[in-house]
């Protein structure tokens, strides 16, 4: 998959899944621009809404990147929030079309 963050560049991130636990755990090996691993947990809360849980621990493995990471990483922070507030909000844009 390819990302585009609003800094500019686009990050290019494979994921292959090691653990399925459905419909409740996923567990994923990172490859690409950022390498590691991460965790997506499903949940339902006390109101019976599904809630979404995304552990990522990951590292760059462009030069450029882990280069310029001890003094961009509030940027980098920046826009990796801002990509996951466009993909929440995707998501359930999804969600309402697919209920509706």
């Amino acid at each position: 998959m390819k990302f585009k963050a609003s800094l500019g560049y686009t990050l290019s991130v494979s994921y292959h899944p090691t653990l399925v636990d459905s419909p409740n755990e996923i567990l994923f090996d990172a490859g690409g621009d950022l390498e590691g691993e991460g965790r997506v947990v499903l949940s339902t809360t006390d109101n019976g809404q599904t809630q979404m849980n995304i552990e990522w621990r990951v590292r760059p493995t462009s030069r450029w990147m882990t280069f310029l990471s001890p003094i961009a990483s509030p940027a980098f922070t920046f826009a990796h929030a801002a990509l996951m507030r466009r993909g929440e909000q995707g998501l359930k844009d999804y969600m309402a079309r697919k209920t509706a």
